[in-house]
């Protein structure tokens, strides 16, 4: 199992066609908070050092609007998946339903889990 940031699956989803090929079996739960938080977050700091309005750290770190659907992401390099999930009751048959499926198929899934807030 490895929780993935949605900012690094965006700049390596590659590695998602390798876990198909490769038939990996691995359950990959999405930390999506639908930003390049590490990137926001620096700039929330500078803007601070620098007396400047910390609302527009997010502009272009927040990826959300359109928003990206992970699970659809997966399903084009081969791995099968679902989400994004919102509610937190929906979290846990989410990953039995992925633990299940890798168990079962010995194949790669993908659960898209939007963490709020950014």
């Amino acid at each position: 199992m490895a929780i993935q940031s949605d900012g690094d699956m965006l700049m390596t989803s590659s590695a998602l066609w390798t876990a198909a090929k490769h038939r990996i079996p691995l359950l990959m739960v999405m930390h999506n908070n639908q930003s390049y938080y590490n990137s926001e977050e620096h700039g929330i700091e500078v803007a601070k050092f620098r007396k400047r309005d910390v609302g527009n750290a997010g502009i272009g770190t927040h990826v959300d609007d359109p928003a990206i659907d992970f699970a659809v992401m997966a399903k084009s390099f081969g791995v099968n998946g679902e989400g994004p999930v919102r509610n937190p009751a929906d979290l846990r048959p989410a990953i039995e339903r992925g633990v299940k499926y890798v168990k079962e198929k010995q194949l790669p899934y993908l659960v898209d889990v939007i963490a709020e807030p950014r």
